[in-house]
């Protein structure tokens, strides 16, 4: 989950890094969630809508709206160039 709190870092603190290296982020916490119940072999739905709305009321955020893809959308960092 540190990939995804550099990118949110990024989009929404406007933290300015010089480069990024992010290893493995999800894509939305939905989507997460649903894998997991998935590879355990149970249904997703309800399930992983009630657990993320549960946890979201618990931490106090929108669960929903915990979307890395669209931090993505709005990173604006220099790419630099691999030497070897």
């Amino acid at each position: 989950m540190g990939a995804v709190a550099v990118m949110r870092a990024v989009a929404i603190e406007k933290i300015e890094p010089v480069a990024l290296i992010l290893e493995s982020p999800f894509d939305r916490l939905l989507n997460t969630v649903r894998h997991r119940f998935e590879v355990m072999g149970i249904p997703s739905f309800p399930s992983a809508e009630l657990i993320v709305f549960w946890g979201g009321v618990q931490l106090g955020i929108d669960g929903f709206n915990h979307n890395p893809v669209d931090y993505a959308r709005s990173i604006d960092c220099p790419r630099i160039a691999a030497t070897r």
